[in-house]
């Protein structure tokens, strides 16, 4: 089993390595879809902190690194 909760990240191996990707409309053309790759040193926390808008939600996604 991997590491599941912040508390447990400071003595945790996980079994598999994951890349986080914010999802969503262009700001600009409010049409188009993108994704772009998150920074592997933000928790949860900091990424809800960051990115969350009240007025839409956060999508998030991840691909397991090989």
């Amino acid at each position: 089993m991997g590491c599941l909760t912040e508390a447990d990240s400071a003595g945790c191996v996980p079994e598999h390595s994951y890349s986080l990707f914010l999802a969503g409309a262009d700001s600009s053309s409010g049409s188009v879809y993108t994704v772009s790759p998150l920074s592997g040193d933000l928790t949860l926390g900091h990424i809800n902190d960051k990115y969350w808008k009240s007025n839409r939600p956060l999508e998030l996604l991840y691909m397991t690194d090989r």
